[in-house]
């Protein structure tokens, strides 16, 4: 239970490890907080500590009973890094480099820590506040928290190889993390259901990531590679 590690959180006694893997805990998305909206804008190249972002995903406590409804929410992978952090002792930063960029040889990828992006880096633009921007340099901390990398295209399709494949994983984990645990809750039915980190559609798994400036999907068609 989300207790162990964080027992000050809202429902912690109620919320489990899964329930936050599977976006079932009831805890809001903390970018769509009009809070945490006007300080991003008001500061973009603040860097965000994680503790700021899971009280304000957290505040008010649950929006539904932990388990009882489905609703995606960043607030699960940021309280689910944290909880990372401290069963492991180490940075999730240096977690996804060992066990997930350098065994795949994704050597172009970085965890978005500041706006140090590795150059040469294609430029973002948004508009968000008023006026059409380049935003590229924004500091990019508080997205680090729900999973936020930065890479580019040949190291996004090894990363999809591996998701489908289950390479870094058991036989028994892979499967675990892509079964439809989630049917019959909410929204989620086999067609289309959220698995541990991905949305499952038709076969394939699904990705749809987004930043200020920066929007993307991508799929991988499960053990075809493709």
């Amino acid at each position: 239970r989300l207790s162990k590690w964080y027992p000050e959180l809202p429902s912690a006694d109620a919320i489990t490890i899964e329930m936050l893997l599977h976006n079932i805990s009831g805890y809001s998305q903390y970018t769509a907080q009009e809070d945490f909206l006007q300080q991003l804008y008001a500061d973009p190249f603040r860097h965000w500590e994680i503790d700021e972002i899971i009280a304000i995903g957290t505040e008010g406590g649950t929006v539904y009973t932990p388990g009882n409804d489905w609703m995606f929410s960043d607030t699960n992978s940021t309280v689910l890094m944290g909880v990372l952090e401290k069963a492991t002792g180490t940075p999730v930063s240096e977690l996804l480099q060992t066990g997930v960029f350098d065994p795949l040889g994704m050597d172009d990828t970085t965890a978005s820590l500041d706006a140090d992006w590795l150059e040469p880096v294609l430029h973002g633009f948004d508009g968000e506040r008023g006026v059409w921007e380049d935003v590229t340099h924004w500091n990019p901390s508080w997205a680090h928290f729900a999973g936020g990398v930065g890479s580019n295209q040949d190291d996004v399709h090894l990363f999809l190889d591996a998701l489908g494949s289950g390479e870094l994983l058991s036989d028994e984990y892979h499967e675990i993390q892509l079964a439809p645990t989630t049917v019959g809750i909410g929204t989620n039915t086999p067609e289309q259901y959220w698995a541990m980190g991905a949305l499952m559609l038709n076969g394939w798994a699904f990705l749809n990531p987004g930043i200020p400036g920066y929007y993307g999907a991508g799929g991988t068609l499960l053990d075809e590679r493709w």
